[in-house]
């Protein structure tokens, strides 16, 4: 679901969904954001990464990524693949690096 609201006040989320997935199945697992059950679902949390919050942006990009691999999808948005980077570069050890 898009947050389409024309106020002032922040968005919670711009992609949401609470349609019984696990929370393993969310991009951001918190907030139930960014839905990604599938191929499909991968690809759209790609192009709506655009509209995450910064703070959100590094785990949000990771998680797209193994998402993407897990359901075998390119992710060509340069954005997500910077922001996945800085992710892994802060918070995984050398070892987990791939």
């Amino acid at each position: 679901m898009i947050d389409d609201s024309k106020d002032n006040e922040p968005r919670k989320s711009i992609y949401k969904s609470d349609d019984g997935l696990p929370s393993s199945d969310f991009g951001l697992l918190e907030q139930r954001s960014f839905p990604m059950s599938s191929a499909a679902h991968v690809r759209t949390a790609e192009t709506f990464f655009k509209f995450a919050e910064k703070t959100h942006k590094p785990l949000l990009a990771y998680r797209i990524l193994l998402k993407a691999r897990e359901y075998k999808v390119a992710i060509r948005d340069a954005e997500v693949i910077a922001w996945a980077k800085k992710y892994i570069d802060e918070n995984l050890p050398k070892s987990n690096k791939r």
